[in-house]
């Protein structure tokens, strides 16, 4: 009864899904926010890894765009947890992994609420969730990784820079925007792909620290050295394929991380 109680942390986790993206976020009200879901049942055991056995629910669920790596595993999520609330980037695609996760949304009972430039929300304790993109241009970009729903969460002084698989021409209409991307964490596009994270979309980020979601020997040799070169000139870099999940603590101020191996 007399335990001293933790002071309130947000912790953003980026999963170790295999080559694809998820994200886990607790924030200090008690809230768990999921940001994309793998390509597969490997979400299950990072949110097992990271939730309390009796916490089966999900606030909120976002898809930042619509293909396989990022949506597939949100399908077993579903399923398997009480999610009270989608967004979702304002891309669609005809695929069979879009098609499945939007009937199993509609099966939880659920609507889609379009993630659109601007938006922000309130998350509890001063932590906020903004959505820096898609651009109105972006939106109707045939290349379906630039209609990706990019986002921050910040919390007083640290902030966490979310950017699906955007490639450089969506990286440059950000710029173009005026959007403030500056961030103490990027998790970095398309999973370290040569064709994002340009140098100026860098400069206006300055990441303290970087994290690269990929599958160990993935074939297609994410993340490029040359990716990786130029975000060490930032910071540390953590590359899920080679760590394991990467989790952030902070209490708004200051922060850590830890790997899972």
């Amino acid at each position: 009864v007399f335990w001293p109680a933790s002071p309130p942390r947000l912790a953003v986790t980026v999963l170790d899904v295999g080559q694809g993206d998820a994200i886990l976020i607790h924030t200090p009200n008690g809230q768990d926010i999921l940001i994309d879901g793998g390509p597969g049942r490997a979400v299950l055991r990072g949110l097992g890894d990271e939730l309390p056995w009796y916490d089966r629910s999900i606030e909120l669920m976002l898809l930042t765009h619509p293909q396989a790596d990022h949506a597939l595993g949100l399908i077993d999520v579903l399923a398997r947890y009480d999610v009270r609330r989608v967004l979702a980037g304002p891309g669609v695609q005809s695929s069979t992994a879009f098609r499945t996760w939007r009937d199993a949304v509609r099966a939880e009972g659920r609507t889609v609420e379009t993630a659109a430039q601007g938006a922000s929300l309130d998350l509890g304790d001063g932590v906020r969730l903004d959505v820096l993109g898609p651009d109105a241009a972006e939106v109707a970009d045939p290349q379906i990784n630039n209609t990706g729903a990019v986002v921050r969460i910040r919390w007083h002084d640290v902030s966490f820079l979310l950017t699906a698989d955007i490639e450089a021409k969506a990286e440059r209409a950000l710029l173009r925007d005026g959007v403030d991307l500056h961030a103490t964490v990027l998790k970095v596009g398309h999973h370290g792909s040569k064709t994002s994270s340009s140098r100026e979309f860098l400069d206006a980020v300055q990441p303290s620290v970087s994290v690269v979601s990929s599958g160990k020997d993935n074939q297609f040799g994410h993340p490029a050295p040359e990716v990786v070169a130029r975000l060490d000139d930032y910071g540390p870099v953590y590359n899920t394929a080679d760590v394991g999940p990467v989790r952030f603590e902070t209490d708004g101020h200051r922060w850590s991380v830890s790997t899972g191996r």
